[in-house]
């Protein structure tokens, strides 16, 4: 749009550079002053003015603005006659017969009817016009607002989180200008003056009200800020049966507000049949994360808990702590419409980054409803210990070979600056140094206590003898043994035990020094079957036989043997470290590792025989 410039002053650019700001120049030792140029503004830094503009007045004039520009990288505040001020020809009115007469005016009707219209000048310099800035300013007929109507419609927000900012949706206002004004006129929200708004921090029924042009709306809206929940929970995968799907996003029966997981719609499709009356139907795996300024600390330890309630009976949950080793596993049973705490204590071990895994297994789960809420994850501050669980490695030990003693305080965590001592001891010659106990040559019962300052713990009666007991580590309950730490010199065993609705039973339990045998019986499909451990103290060569009373497969460390019924078989290893394992039954690991299923019979394996390696 064209726009007609009118100056207040009329002055040459050396006569401003002269009489406005003197001569700016450099100095030399010369002392002549007369051939040194002036320096020119460089930009219109800021421009503040001091009147209002309302139709009818005369334009604009420098005087009703203060204006600062850079000259040589110094700040300059404007004398009146350096600058001058433009505005759009559309807001310009001439007086007819008045030529050279002009006053301000409103460009359209729907100005007019705003009573206020908001029009773009210019401020230009007269030493160079082309340095220019455009500035706002509004125009009034003067009508004073004598009312503000504030209209809550549908979406208004009332509910808001720590932090959030204004959110006017929903939310119209219409100003009446004078006491006649009953139809009134539409104002922008951008233009409403919002007061009582504070989300820096949680409130309930905080009051907001709406000012415009001065005046106060009556209508007043009330809104709580709630604290955001410390952790983001966010959607990973999801399992059917025994197959695992990576989705981009959560399936539609999951849903998650704040902390709070809801599992609905979980029907037979969500369940594969494994064997047997067997259902194991969906798992769901989710991350939970610290927000910003919540971060877990390297070393310290922490409380994690969540309520979970199941329409039906839950066949567990697991929490994993943020290294996702399977530490601090807890596995729940849950009853109907009950609602039961998961509950671990962890530390953090910042391998890596601040985030926790949940998965829940729903066994048996079929059209149920899961509701997960409550997730706390609460930093241990200073605590002393109160309670101690004394535990060994072993309740049996015979001469020369050592039972670990482990004390554990009232949260799970081990205390590392523990004493242990005899409460009691009739094994002459048995001693304990650090948290391990060496059995000595006298036979008898070993009682063991922990201490933490004043606190003790309970006592843990060890059986001494001087001949080894090569049973030891046999369980016919085929409740699982330390499989990861076999003994060293000894067998042990570990058997399912109702896993997926399957059992292995144990009976006529043998073992010696270079042999052992047992009979089994295999109730359902046994996806981890009986697995038998010796423990190497070096690297070794191993040698024995083994027998079953019925064909099938076993695999003895990384190799697959197949056995002919009640033909016995040699076994030769080279150079094996840390254990020798021997399972009967397991799930396929692949093509070159497949699965290997023995029923029920009798298993034997005899001269068995190690070799240091070197």
């Amino acid at each position: 749009m064209k726009k007609l410039k009118f100056l207040v002053a009329a002055l040459t650019s050396a006569a401003l550079l002269f009489g406005s700001f003197g001569i700016i120049s450099c100095s030399d030792d010369s002392g002549d002053d007369n051939d040194k140029p002036a320096v020119l503004p460089d930009v219109i830094l800021e421009v503040e003015t001091n009147a209002s503009f309302k139709v009818g007045d005369n334009l604009p004039v420098p005087e009703n603005f203060t204006v600062t520009a850079r000259f040589n990288g110094k700040t300059v505040v404007l004398e009146s006659d350096a600058f001058t001020v433009t505005v759009p020809e559309a807001n310009i009115a001439t007086a007819e017969g008045e030529t050279g007469t002009q006053t301000l005016k409103f460009s359209s009707e729907e100005a007019t009817a705003a009573h206020r219209e908001t029009i773009t000048a210019t401020i230009a310099l007269v030493s160079d016009p082309k340095i220019t800035k455009d500035i706002s300013i509004t125009i009034s007929d003067n009508a004073t607002v004598t009312r503000l109507e504030i209209t809550l419609g549908e979406g208004v927000k009332t509910e808001y989180t720590v932090g959030d900012e204004f959110d006017p949706t929903g939310i119209t206002a219409k100003a009446h200008w004078g006491e006649t004004d009953t139809t009134g006129t539409d104002v922008s929200m951008e233009d409403v003056t919002v007061n009582g708004f504070d989300s820096s921090a949680a409130v309930t029924g905080q009051e907001i009200t709406f000012t415009y042009e001065g005046v106060t709306a009556t209508t007043k809206l009330r809104i709580n800020v709630v604290a955001l929940p410390p952790y983001a929970l966010s959607f990973v995968n999801y399992y059917s049966g025994s197959a695992k799907t990576d989705l981009s996003e959560k399936p539609d029966w999951v849903t998650i507000d704040g902390t709070t997981i809801t599992l609905s719609a979980l029907t037979d499709e969500s369940s594969v049949n494994w064997g047997g009356d067997t259902k194991w139907a969906s798992q769901l795996k989710l991350s939970v994360s610290a927000r910003e300024g919540n971060v877990f600390e390297k070393g310290a330890k922490y409380h994690f808990s969540v309520d979970v309630t199941s329409s039906g009976a839950l066949g567990g949950c697991v929490v994993k702590d943020p290294s996702d080793k399977g530490l601090n596993v807890e596995g729940i049973n849950y009853e109907a419409d009950t609602k039961k705490e998961v509950s671990s204590y962890f530390i953090y071990s910042g391998e890596t980054e601040t985030s926790f895994v949940l998965l829940f297994a729903f066994g048996n789960c079929n059209k149920q409803r899961v509701v997960i809420e409550n997730l706390k994850i609460e930093k241990l501050e200073d605590y002393d210990v109160t309670a101690l669980a004394l535990t060994a490695s072993s309740l049996s030990a015979s001469t020369g070979e050592t039972v670990t003693l482990t004390a554990k305080d009232q949260y799970g965590f081990e205390v590392t600056d523990a004493t242990f001592s005899f409460a009691e001891n009739d094994a002459t010659g048995s001693s304990i140094t650090g948290n391990t106990l060496t059995a000595g040559n006298t036979a008898g019962t070993a009682k063991v206590k922990a201490t933490s300052g004043a606190v003790d713990s309970n006592t843990v009666e060890i059986t001494i003898s001087t001949e080894k007991d090569y049973t030891l580590y046999w369980n016919e309950s085929t409740t699982a043994t330390a499989a990861e730490s076999a003994p060293k010199g000894y067998f042990s065993v570990w058997a399912d035990n109702d896993w997926v609705g399957s059992k292995v039973t144990l009976t006529n339990m043998k073992a010696t020094e270079n042999s052992a045998s047992f009979s089994r019986t295999v109730t359902g499909f046994c996806a981890f079957n009986t697995q038998i451990w010796y423990g190497l103290a070096e690297a070794s060569d191993v040698n024995f036989n083994v027998k079953s009373s019925v064909a099938g497969k076993i695999r003895v460390n990384e190799t697959v043997y197949e056995l002919e019924e009640g033909v016995s078989k040699s076994i030769s290893l080279k150079n094996v470290s840390g254990r020798v394992s021997i399972i009967l039954g397991t799930e396929a690991a692949g093509e070159e590792v497949p699965a290997t299923q023995l029923g029920d019979g009798d298993f034997e394996i005899t001269d068995f025989s190690v070799t240091p390696a070197n």
